[in-house]
């Protein structure tokens, strides 16, 4: 499976637009606080939690083409809702693995 859908993510962030810029750098420098709060949601064993903070984070990663982030949230939200192990012992390593992998291709598409 790809990263990124490139096809998703150039319909939104446009590297030649500083404001659109600016809000892709918004998401991306917040989306690492947002995974830490998210993983010590499910450290703290809270379902309802998980659930609610991965498909919000997995609809903004969806929106800016993060397919490999997003699949990880999307299982992760569907464990959480039906009462599975959130541990983040299970799924965090993946998470971050997936996110820095996306940002080293953007990073290499708008430097390129």
């Amino acid at each position: 499976m790809n990263l990124i859908d490139w096809e998703q993510f150039e319909g939104i962030v446009d590297f030649s637009d500083p404001e659109c810029l600016e809000i892709f750098d918004e998401f991306a420098d917040e989306l690492p606080s947002q995974l830490e709060e998210l993983r010590a949601l499910g450290a703290a064993s809270n379902h309802p939690g998980v659930a609610d903070l991965s498909h919000k984070l997995r609809g903004s990663c969806l929106t800016f083409g993060l397919v490999q982030v997003s699949e990880i949230l999307t299982n992760l939200e569907r464990d959480a809702k039906s009462g599975g192990d959130v541990n983040p012992d299970i799924w965090y390593d993946r998470l971050n693995v997936a996110l820095e992998g996306s940002q080293q291709e953007i990073s290499l598409r708008r430097n390129g």
